[in-house]
């Protein structure tokens, strides 16, 4: 899906090309729903698709913040020397992100300003590993997607009978299913016995409540909270019931 953006991404005098991918769907996000802000002079041209190109950047390095009621607001910086680059930029639901058909809301309380990270099973193989996983295949992986998605950048939960383990996706799948994690698993992870489910992030307000979309129907959820120390709180949720809202705090 994304090499359909880079192809054209020479067409215009860009000084840097963002990619904003909606980390629910996992497909480009709704450009229009952006509002992107900086206190150097920069031209933003939007384009179909989630694409921001940003025209003529200043020499010296520069932030941008974009925002929107319905992501978690996101600063990029922009160094020198960063010039007709493609990057993608994975936006992350807010509490503001709309309901629809097929989605479940996670809403609980964690310590304020902390983040969120759920896995979700819906019994679904959205995900699932092409062939076993052991630690001597370190940062590479081989899965399968059922449907065409955007997953660079994709955090995941590899899950067996011995345990789970949280990693993020730092390529997408090439055309036999390899990519390369951000880290090695410590465990050894048969393709048969083993799940792959989606991770959902989401941060808690002021007064430590968050709410985070999950794809429903819900059979079982992980969950972690990340503490200030980088700690992390670990909880399970299989309840199996749900009538658009599922109760999970960590408190």
């Amino acid at each position: 899906m994304a090499d359909y953006y880079y192809k054209s991404r020479f067409q215009i005098q860009a000084g840097l090309v963002l990619l904003l991918v909606d980390d629910f769907t996992d497909r480009p996000a709704d450009e229009k729903l952006f509002r992107v802000t900086s206190r150097h002079s920069l031209k933003v041209i939007k384009k179909q698709g989630g694409v921001l190109v940003f025209i003529n950047p200043p020499k010296e390095a520069c932030e941008i913040t974009i925002e929107s009621p319905y992501y978690l607001s996101r600063i990029v910086s922009i160094q020198q020397g960063e010039t007709c680059e493609v990057k993608m930029l994975r936006m992350i639901p807010g509490t503001g992100y709309p309901e629809s058909m097929g989605r479940t809301f996670v809403t609980g309380y964690a310590q304020p300003g902390s983040a969120v990270f759920l896995a979700c099973d819906t019994g679904e193989r959205f995900l699932h590993l092409k062939d076993d996983y052991s630690p001597d295949d370190g940062e590479r992986i081989k899965l399968y997607c059922r449907e065409p998605a955007e997953l660079t950048g994709k955090q995941i939960c590899i899950c067996s009978e011995d345990g789970a383990e949280r990693c993020c996706l730092v390529t997408g799948l090439n055309e036999d299913g390899g990519c390369r994690l951000d880290r090695a698993l410590s465990g050894t992870y048969p393709k048969v016995r083993t799940k792959v489910f989606p991770v959902y992030e989401g941060r808690t307000d002021d007064t430590g409540w968050y709410r985070i979309p999950v794809k429903e129907p819900v059979k079982r959820l992980l969950g972690w909270n990340r503490n200030d120390d980088g700690s992390e709180n670990y909880k399970e949720y299989t309840d199996g019931r749900q009538d658009g809202r599922i109760d999970f705090s960590f408190l």
